[in-house]
């Protein structure tokens, strides 16, 4: 499907301008890591696997991990994913996909919005939604488990009792108002109500003013809110989204602290980002690869791993 998507001139204007897969220059970190999910899917571990022992091992030493790599050399020698990946930013990447240019997208449940965005430019654009599988079935990463935290500074909250104040409409977010208010945006603009479930008005308005507060406040869908009547692609996406639940691949290190990664995990994390970067694009070859590696363990690689195997030792005897 990449090549066709890449080679055959899905768009029919007769260019060779289309790919399979488009990547940024952010395709390996944080909740984005594509390798990551790519070798979770194949049987690898999320991030770091831990042993009956206590011992842990990162995921870029295993093998799943490293079929994906060599998977991704060969998709960008044959340059069937961009070249340019390694310098692109991700609103460049939003752009190729909502022209037509490109085909295959992971992402968390936004087929829909993506749908709406290509249609405009290509109306007879045809988008499916489906989940991650491999030899094994599905498996997929599991995720922090928060989308970062709210901090009340003491510089504008002053006292207690408007610390209390603002504690009282945090949790108010929660009640059925304003948990509506969050998710579907204001009656008659954003939404109208049939009774047993709410019905969408104007999504891009809804995406211009509900979503950057549904993003940045405590809110979760299904929580005091009716049903969304959404579209079935949406549907789709959101029972996908359900059912992912049973097939969660945990981080045994997402919990864990390490002095070292505290004070060089930006480093650490460096040297193998800049390592994958330039396997993939063939500047470096498996000795290069193995060299890395190396590199990386006399800069703290090896310690980090003591300290994670300590780290979780002492956790399983409280």
């Amino acid at each position: 499907m990449i090549k066709a998507l890449t080679l055959n001139d899905p768009d029919k204007n007769g260019k060779n301008d289309t790919y399979g897969i488009v990547l940024d220059k952010r395709y390996n970190q944080d909740a984005d890591s594509m390798l990551t999910r790519f070798s979770v899917m194949t049987g690898g571990p999320n991030k770091w696997a831990v042993d009956a022992g206590g011992n842990f091992t990162p995921e870029f030493t295993t093998q799943p991990f490293n079929d994906v790599l060599k998977l991704f050399r060969r998709l960008y020698q044959e340059k069937l994913i961009n070249q340019d990946f390694a310098v692109l930013d991700t609103a460049e990447v939003d752009k190729m996909y909502e022209s037509g240019r490109a085909g295959i997208r992971f992402s968390g449940g936004s087929a829909q919005t993506f749908y709406d965005k290509l249609v405009k430019n290509v109306p007879n654009a045809v988008v499916d939604a489906a989940p991650v599988e491999g030899p094994s079935g599905r498996r997929l990463p599991g995720e922090s488990g928060n989308n970062g935290f709210l901090a009340i500074s003491k510089a504008s909250v002053k006292t207690e009792a408007d610390l209390r104040k603002v504690l009282t409409f945090l949790d108010k977010l929660m009640d059925p108002p304003m948990a509506t208010l969050l998710l579907r945006g204001i009656e008659g603009k954003h939404y109208t109500d049939k009774g047993e479930f709410t019905e969408p008005l104007d999504r891009d308005a809804n995406q211009r003013e509900v979503k950057p507060y549904r993003d940045n406040l405590p809110q979760r869908e299904g929580y005091n809110v009716k049903p969304s009547n959404e579209p079935p692609l949406m549907k789709k996406n959101q029972q996908i989204g359900r059912e992912n639940e049973k097939y969660i691949v945990t981080n045994p290190a997402l919990v864990l602290s390490s002095a070292t990664y505290t004070d060089r995990g930006k480093e650490l994390d460096q040297i193998i980002t800049d390592a994958e970067t330039k396997y993939i694009m063939g500047k470096i070859d498996d000795a290069g690869w193995q060299a890395e590696l190396e590199r990386w363990r006399k800069a703290g690689g090896d310690k980090l791993i003591q300290e994670y195997k300590a780290a979780y030792e002492k956790s399983k005897k409280k």
